[in-house]
């Protein structure tokens, strides 16, 4: 996972939390970094911040994508939430649908909403890098209801298979975050993959961390190494997000 590949972070808000991901285009010479700039769009937003707010605030990439050739302007963003238990796929994107089927690039970015029915798979970015045994594993992992942590390290096996086929045209990283949402109100996010000896810490955390010195801290208490996040855990409780004694970011 390299600088630009913090791609997924959580997001609450008044009476919904969920995940919101993008693919595509990474960086804007002259402009934002895709991963910096959706953290602050979502950091802005505040724990009670609407759904539609968010949606309209994706939109505006679309002001720093004009800078980018049509042909090399693809990107789509991918939101998973919830409103209350009612679940909702969002996506925003200029080359893809809700379901995230491929279209010719598009000068604005086009919003899709749907309120899924039952258990799916939804697959946007490279989907084509993404092979049918491994589509078909993830729908029998949602029929069998399995447990989370065996769901998101499946995720995180598949991503890196789908980074290593020619379909993917190395545009996958082999690391990645997994992010799990659950319709109680708990998210639970974990990187798979790293390098245990490097950096990784995602603007999300930064921005949300803001003028603690982390570091600081970790010299002062004798942990060597790197500051990495290692997982995050969120509960919501009714409009905001609120956080046990159990439930916190975790780094090492």
């Amino acid at each position: 996972m390299d600088v630009l590949g913090h791609k997924q972070l959580e997001v609450t808000g008044k009476g919904w939390f969920g995940s919101a991901a993008f693919t595509g285009v990474a960086q804007v010479r002259g402009g934002p970094q895709t991963d910096q700039w959706l953290a602050e769009l979502v950091h802005g937003l505040g724990p009670f911040g609407r759904f539609e707010s968010l949606l309209e605030g994706l939109c505006t990439a679309d002001e720093w994508l004009k800078r980018i050739p049509l042909k090399d302007r693809r990107l789509t963003f991918t939101v998973v939430s919830y409103h209350g238990t009612r679940p909702e796929v969002a996506v925003v994107s200029n080359f893809q649908n809700g379901r995230g089927s491929t279209y010719a690039v598009q000068d604005e970015l086009t919003t899709y909403r749907y309120k899924p029915a039952k258990p799916q798979v939804v697959l946007t970015g490279m989907a084509d890098a993404v092979s049918s045994s491994d589509r078909g594993l993830l729908r029998s992992l949602l029929r069998r209801k399995v447990p989370v942590q065996e769901l998101m390290e499946t995720l995180a096996r598949v991503n890196a298979r789908s980074a290593d086929r020619t379909e993917a045209r190395n545009t996958i990283s082999p690391a990645c975050l997994v992010t799990a949402v659950s319709p109680s109100g708990r998210m639970n996010s974990h990187p798979f993959g790293l390098d245990p000896g490097k950096a990784y810490m995602p603007p999300a955390q930064t921005l949300s961390l803001e003028g603690l010195n982390l570091e600081g801290l970790a010299r002062e208490l004798g942990i060597p190494g790197p500051l990495r996040l290692v997982e995050s855990h969120t509960v919501t409780s009714g409009s905001a997000p609120q956080a046990d004694a159990d439930e916190a970011t975790n780094f090492n």
